[in-house]
């Protein structure tokens, strides 16, 4: 699938997505917060993607005001089309990153990335491991907010996430059990101001609040929290530091239907801070 108008922009308070083909340069330099990329796979890895930011209209595009950059990926339909591909070339790797480079020029100052690897792929296809590992630590370089959809492979990709630091917003769906997700929180724990989990199989979440000796993880910036229905956390009777408060500064709260706690420990001390607080009923 190759797509006429790989890119778009967004202006600053409008849902509206514009071209680049019909925008003047100068006003895009000023106006556009939000880069969007809609691409094949394949195409990023055989290096046609690149080839296609360095020429008309994209050539020389910079936009120094975007905040954020948004990749949606096509992938593979049929077995076929993937073994034609050639995606295991030694080159790969490098046209990944020299896409994921050229990218960062477009919109040097851009912070958070959503990275989609979710539309047309059957269950028979498996990505390779590098390919997946390279693509996910080239584009979230230097991200502090990563909202990532994976549905395929789950527990490679968010094993590379899991390694990211500094985050301010993370928002992960995924199939996988959830696992990498805790990791990747707790990694983040001192600067994450909203965490946003969705796990489609029954997730002991425990490791969200609590470390394997028994202590409490603190996420003293946290102020928005949702959990998808299938998320569980089962916070202990009786916390091993009393008074411990894991979301100290957490405001809006979001619970899905399966979602349950043993009892408030979880979010004790949290009655002067909330200011929302929703559950679906189950």
């Amino acid at each position: 699938m190759k797509l006429v108008n790989p890119l778009s922009i967004r202006q600053n308070m409008t849902p509206r997505r514009l071209n680049i083909h019909e925008q003047d340069r100068a006003y895009a330099r000023l106006y556009a917060k939000e880069l969007v990329v809609h691409l094949d796979l394949l195409d990023v890895c055989s290096g046609a993607a690149l080839k296609w930011l360095l020429c008309e209209p994209y050539v020389d595009l910079e936009l120094p005001m975007a905040c954020s950059v948004k990749f949606y990926f096509f992938l593979p339909r049929t077995l076929a089309e993937l073994e034609a591909s050639n995606i295991t070339s030694p080159d790969t790797k490098p046209n990944i990153g020299a896409f994921a480079q050229q990218v960062r020029q477009v919109a040097p100052m851009a912070k958070e990335i959503g990275i989609s690897l979710a539309v047309g792929c059957p269950d028979d296809i498996t990505l390779p491991t590098e390919l997946l590992s390279s693509l996910v630590l080239q584009l979230s370089q230097h991200a502090v907010d990563i909202k990532y959809n994976f549905n395929i492979q789950p527990a490679i990709v968010d094993q590379q996430i899991s390694g990211l630091r500094s985050l301010t917003c993370c928002s992960a769906d995924t199939t996988d059990d959830g696992e990498q997700i805790v990791r990747l929180a707790r990694n983040n724990a001192a600067t994450l101001r909203v965490l946003e989990i969705s796990v489609r199989t029954t997730t002991d979440m425990t490791g969200l609040i609590r470390y394997s000796d028994g202590s409490y993880v603190q996420y003293p910036c946290l102020q928005t929290l949702r959990l998808s229905d299938r998320p569980r956390v089962d916070a202990p009777c009786r916390p091993v530091f009393p008074g411990a408060v894991p979301f100290p500064s957490l405001r809006r709260l979001a619970l899905g239907a399966r979602f349950y706690f043993d009892d408030d420990t979880v979010f004790r001390g949290n009655d002067a801070t909330l200011e929302s607080v929703f559950g679906s009923q189950p």
